[in-house]
């Protein structure tokens, strides 16, 4: 118990408050509106995160990408939910189709979405672009993608990869459980059991793999999982 004291004053002191101060600062001293200082920081913390704690296994999930193109023999269709900023336009195989499914629209979002379309050349082309939610998809032909990354045809291959729960009775685990009682992510979750969902799931085929990430930032975050799942 002395233990588990220590580590949340520790978090508290070193982590929370730091950022409690950061925020009041941002708002009160320098004027920045509480919904400008949500995207920069939604954006901050978003290009971390793929920076830092899913870089290399991108490299290693986004591989499937070009074997499925390679079996396909033509150009790839790619639908991809909750686009941000663009972040995996760069892992995408030459000759990816992508249309976009995302709900949220902000200048700095759009901004890092160009950039990042700007930067992997021609080799992806957004051909479209549809503003819902993951619930509402019925501007999304059915049948017409190879692959999904965050419904697809029979035999279409689902791409994952993100932050879970860690495992119970764990310090990170207490944490993520407090924090989410808090609701720090963008009405996200941070202590969700992903691989139960993907078991109990109707597809034919399902492999994932569980990491560690390696930083201290943002620790209650490392506990991840990526794979693949076939329809």
């Amino acid at each position: 118990m002395a233990e588990l004291d220590s580590r949340l004053s520790y978090v508290l002191y070193y982590f929370i408050l730091p950022a409690v101060v950061v925020y009041l600062v941002a708002v009160y001293v320098f004027g920045i509106t509480r919904h400008k200082l949500h995207h920069l920081m939604h954006g901050f913390i978003g290009n971390w995160m793929h920076r830092k704690l899913f870089l290399e296994v991108k490299k290693i999930l986004f591989q499937g990408m070009q074997d499925l193109k390679e079996k396909a023999q033509r150009d790839l269709d790619v639908l991809e939910i909750g686009v941000g900023g663009g972040e995996n336009f760069k892992f995408y195989p030459k000759g990816t189709n992508l249309t976009c499914l995302d709900p949220h629209s902000h200048p700095h979002r759009e901004a890092q979405f160009k950039k990042h379309l700007e930067e992997c050349g021609d080799h992806v082309k957004v051909v479209g672009f549809v503003k819902n939610f993951a619930e509402d998809m019925s501007d999304i032909k059915d049948n017409t993608f190879d692959a999904v990354v965050c419904t697809v045809c029979h035999g279409g291959t689902f791409f994952f990869l993100e932050h879970v729960a860690g495992k119970k009775g764990t310090f990170i685990r207490r944490l993520q459980n407090l924090l989410q009682l808090i609701r720090p992510a963008d009405k996200g979750n941070i202590n969700r059991e992903t691989w139960s969902f993907l078991d109990q799931s109707n597809f034919s085929q399902v492999q994932y793999e569980h990491y560690t990430a390696k930083t201290w930032f943002f620790f209650f975050m490392k506990p991840c999982l990526y794979g693949t799942a076939v329809k």
